[in-house]
């Protein structure tokens, strides 16, 4: 099924990695997962800190 729709590949692929590697897939998803929190964290910020920029000037 996965060779027909392309646009599922990667949750094979994790669905793989994870029956493979339970705990390691686990450990790189938290990281991975919190590596995502802290980018959105950071595009946050510096959009506040550009609208700030904009109002004050």
């Amino acid at each position: 099924m996965c060779l027909l729709l392309p646009p599922f590949w990667p949750l094979a692929l994790g669905l793989i990695a994870y029956l493979l590697f339970p705990h390691t897939t686990r450990k790189v998803t938290i990281v991975l997962a919190a590596l995502a929190a802290l980018g959105v964290l950071a595009l946050v910020v510096g959009v506040i800190a550009l609208l700030v920029l904009l109002i004050l000037h």
